[in-house]
């Protein structure tokens, strides 16, 4: 018998309800809807989900031989439902032919629950409450964008060839209201310039009022102007090729601010020469930033206060935190397939799982600030302590006690 501390533990399966934000019947419906089941013999959706799910947080997954081992012989996959006994090539085939709808359904669902969440409640915790608050209502206007680069073996990846020995892929990810707020996600070939997706990423709903956080790399004065005349905004860092000039000198602040960014200059000037002169005013702040790094900060806010200005634009550098946690913390450096359906899977499931860890912490831990690398830290230990639950009640069983074979649920350290 269970001692009476543990007895809780086998109520429920948490797995199970950190999957509850998309319910077993909506994935058997996505699943029959979409036919990825059709024809199948051995990888059927369900399973080869929870273990996806389960690769983005088990580090030393380099390949999809490793993944296909885990597959086969890990008992924690085999504990949570993910176990599956196929060849190699059945791996592959799944992830360059089998459809890849599924996985987006999935996703667009996630993210679609991600927006309900409160901005505090998303927030990385590099931005500490209070300092939230002072630009709240300015950074539920927020959209930021951002891409990186994925490499791929140029033997295998002709599609998304960029030299003769060199291929990759570019993730583009657009965020609202704060980390986890992430309503956008495309991988385009890594020949690509990322201003060709520029307007991809705009929201120029007229008049809504959205403040664009975006880099150099994003850049033309036109699409500039035309932000501006939807009756949107934009901050963004100035491209070193961008004529400006000075139309008014602006007073710097008597005191610092709370940005940590030291303003050195604040001017009104005019963007571009010749034809390619805008009619519109912008601003363009001089700054030190928190690295010691000086900056020129573009912004079509001509009245905001300049610390606010430059909240914004340090608030940009949470979506290169994210990537680069997706990257190194959850994997995706790792690709375990090198076809366009297989690439795509694998992003998806990342972001499934870091939205599933966003909306599982509001559920355990409203009232304190989500941080990804200890919820994942707390997963990993779990996830393998519902190993030893599993042995512990096949011994009961094998032992002639009359119990089960019920695998125990995981429980995560209390807040």
């Amino acid at each position: 018998m269970l001692v009476p501390e543990a007895r809780p533990l086998a109520n429920h399966c948490e797995f199970n309800r950190y999957l509850n934000p998309i319910s077993e019947q909506r994935r058997q419906h996505i699943v029959e809807s979409t036919g990825y089941n059709h024809r199948a013999r051995k990888i059927f959706f369900e399973p080869y989900f929870r273990g996806l799910l389960i690769f983005t947080w088990t580090k030393g997954i380099c390949t999809l031989r490793d993944l296909r081992r885990y597959f086969n012989d890990d008992p924690l996959y085999a504990v949570l439902g993910a176990h599956i006994d196929a060849s190699l090539s059945s791996f592959s085939d799944a992830n360059a032919k089998r459809p890849v709808t599924p996985f987006l359904m999935i996703l667009d669902d996630v993210l679609d629950q991600l927006q309900k969440v409160p901005t505090r409640y998303r927030a990385l915790t590099q931005i500490e409450a209070q300092d939230l608050e002072q630009i709240q209502s300015l950074l539920d206007r927020s959209v930021l964008f951002d891409s990186s680069s994925l490499t791929l073996p140029a033997q295998v990846a002709e599609w998304a060839e960029v030299a003769d020995d060199q291929a990759s892929v570019n993730l583009h990810l657009r965020l609202r209201n704060g980390v986890g707020g992430i309503d956008q996600v495309f991988v385009v070939p890594g020949r690509d310039h990322d201003s060709r997706y520029f307007h991809h990423h705009l929201d120029l709903t007229r008049n809504a009022g959205h403040i664009h956080l975006f880099d150099c790399g994003f850049r033309g004065i036109s699409t500039y102007d035309e932000i501006v005349d939807s009756g949107n905004e934009f901050v963004t860092t100035r491209h070193g090729r961008l004529s400006v000039e000075t139309v008014k000198e602006r007073p710097l602040p008597a005191s610092p601010g709370d940005s940590g960014y030291k303003i050195l200059r604040d001017r009104i000037v005019h963007i571009g020469k010749g034809e390619r002169h805008s009619p519109h005013l912008y601003r363009l702040l001089e700054v030190v930033d928190t690295e010691g790094e000086h900056k020129e900060i573009l912004t079509s806010l001509l009245e905001l206060p300049a610390d606010h200005i430059c909240w914004l634009k340090r608030y940009h550098w949470m979506i290169e935190i994210l990537i680069r946690w997706l990257k190194h913390t959850l994997n995706l450096d790792h690709l375990i397939s090198h076809s366009p359906r297989g690439i795509i899977v694998q992003v998806a499931m990342t972001l499934i799982a870091w939205g599933l860890m966003v909306l599982y912490h509001q559920q355990l831990r409203r009232n304190q600030p989500f941080s990804p690398t200890k919820m994942l830290r707390d997963l990993r230990i779990a996830f393998h302590r519902q190993i030893f639950w599993a042995g512990y009640m096949l011994g009961l069983k094998n032992a002639h006690l009359g119990q089960p074979m019920v695998p125990a649920p995981i429980a995560l350290p209390p807040p």
